[in-house]
């Protein structure tokens, strides 16, 4: 918890000294290393905000010191907590989130082969008018179209015999 305080004595070759605690009115061991990394210098008599530890040797002594009666032009790199960081983890791990269900989805997109769901014929304009009736071989066809028509349409047709997609080349279509 965060408590204020004055501080009462400072000795700049020594780089540590006292802060006198407003809750209580005691002596408060403050060193150097308490107070924000590349921040201004500590005044006497100047306010103070910290935070209250124990040290290794039991005694209390001031950590993260902040100066809240300055105004600072810049912000200097300080050991306070920062009490946005739950916000700021929650929003940066929502974001992460979001790029990578992102970037999964463009993965998928184009590593996985389009499967079509159901084979259905393919009808052009000009073949509607036929119609898959029984015929399986070039003689019962009347064009190059029908012919075509049947072999993209129509199961067990014996229309192209060498399998290079023209049906009938003999008959009704040329090879292109």
């Amino acid at each position: 918890m965060h408590t204020f305080g004055i501080l009462i004595k400072w000795n700049d070759d020594r780089a540590f000294d006292f802060i006198t605690d407003d809750g209580d009115g005691s002596e408060v061991f403050v060193h150097i290393s308490a107070f924000p990394e590349m921040g201004p210098r500590p005044r006497l008599g100047e306010r103070l905000s910290f935070e209250i530890e124990l040290g290794p040797d039991g005694y209390r002594q001031a950590k993260y010191i902040n100066f809240p009666d300055r105004l600072i032009g810049r912000r200097h790199k300080s050991r306070v907590p920062n009490h946005r960081t739950p916000l700021r983890f929650l929003a940066t791990l929502a974001l992460a989130i979001v790029v990578g269900i992102y970037v999964h989805a463009k993965y998928l997109r184009f590593s996985i082969p389009f499967k079509p769901t159901t084979a259905q014929p393919i009808i052009e304009e000009s073949a509607v008018q036929y119609s898959c009736d029984g015929r399986t071989c070039c003689p019962q066809m009347s064009s190059c179209a029908e012919a075509m028509y049947f072999l993209r349409n129509c199961p067990d047709v014996k229309l192209d015999g060498d399998n290079d997609g023209v049906p009938c080349e003999g008959q009704w279509c040329a090879r292109p």
